[in-house]
């Protein structure tokens, strides 16, 4: 017989290694991007704090990479490169930067995020 574990967000903070479940709330609800990025499992491969600045104070930057991104109009969305006139991408194709107020949560297991996904999907 199969137990379900109690799941507890531990205080502590996402690290390299983590899949995670993120929202980018800048994007209307039913945006395909938005839709993709809730209902898709990530793995953190890089954090970095940034020094400062307009509006990134002390902030940590996750870089997700998500696998199995469909081709179509989101693609360009994990495939850009901000300030360079160079049409290179910025980092390899299914990576995304998310901020940790972005990330809704985070197991070291894949398995305790389809869990989440699911019962966030049958309202559970």
């Amino acid at each position: 017989m199969k137990y379900l574990k109690t799941y507890e967000q531990s205080i502590d903070e996402p690290k390299v290694g983590d899949y995670v479940i993120c929202d980018d709330e800048f994007f209307p609800e039913d945006y395909g991007l938005r839709v993709f990025i809730k209902n898709n499992i990530g793995q953190i491969n890089g954090i970095s704090t940034l020094p400062g600045g307009y509006r990134t104070i002390g902030l940590s930057k996750y870089n997700v990479l998500y696998d199995d991104i469909p081709l179509s109009s989101i693609r360009i969305h994990f495939q850009t490169n901000y300030g360079t006139s160079t049409r290179k991408p910025a980092w390899p194709s299914g990576n995304r930067i998310f901020n940790r107020k972005d990330i809704i949560y985070w197991s070291d297991n894949k398995e305790d995020c389809e869990t989440y996904l699911i019962s966030n999907k049958y309202n559970l």
